[in-house]
């Protein structure tokens, strides 16, 4: 009976620490997905603000150039910032084919985004070179944002699969405890309760 209730005890804790580290473990990974899906929204905004920055250089005063020229500046280095705070998350956390894809074929749009807006500032007194870099940045950034938007759907998505599997396992751990409960009053309390009445 003694070996019986220490076998029962045992696995009581054994399961519920499991799965106590399993849920703190799926808790911090969920939070990571949402910070991941935050910045990938994040980096759509600073797409579009950057294609609205880079169409005022076409009609700018030399005081307004001068203010739009820092804040483009300050969005390209957020823009840059996030985007390799994706691609490093991506490729240390996640291994999903799909996600791979997108980044292959984002990174030259992302790429040419930052080189065409940097060119624009630096060669901002030629008016037929601001046109062409106004016209490449644009280019690349309708092209961009349809990826991002798959990226961003495709995060949400591995976060829902991974809510789903927390579930599951918490799921089939309340299965276990409730047998383990039944299995505990039939065959250990009720046989302990007889034992004392006699």
């Amino acid at each position: 009976m003694k070996s019986r209730s220490l076998f029962i005890l045992c696995t009581f804790i054994i399961l519920f620490g499991i799965n106590k580290f399993s849920l703190h473990k799926d808790i911090h990974r969920q939070n990571e997905n949402l910070t991941v899906v935050n910045i990938s929204g994040k980096q759509r905004m600073y797409s579009q603000r950057i294609s609205k920055l880079v169409l005022t250089y076409n009609n700018v005063n030399e005081t307004f150039f001068l203010e739009n020229t820092i804040k483009l500046e300050e969005i390209l280095s957020e823009f840059s910032k996030a985007h390799q705070l994706l691609k490093s998350n991506y490729f240390e956390k996640y291994d999903d084919f799909y996600l791979k894809e997108y980044f292959g074929e984002i990174d030259m749009f992302y790429s040419n985004i930052i080189k065409n807006s940097r060119l624009l500032i630096k060669n901002q007194n030629d008016k037929t070179e601001i046109n062409k870099y106004i016209n490449l940045t644009l280019f690349n950034t309708e092209r961009f944002l349809p990826i991002m938007d798959k990226i961003v759907v495709r995060y949400e998505e591995i976060g829902r699969n991974r809510g789903q599997s927390i579930l599951n396992r918490e799921l089939t751990f309340n299965i276990i405890l409730a047998i383990l409960s039944i299995y505990a009053v039939f065959f250990v309390i009720f046989p302990l309760a007889n034992a004392k009445r006699e």
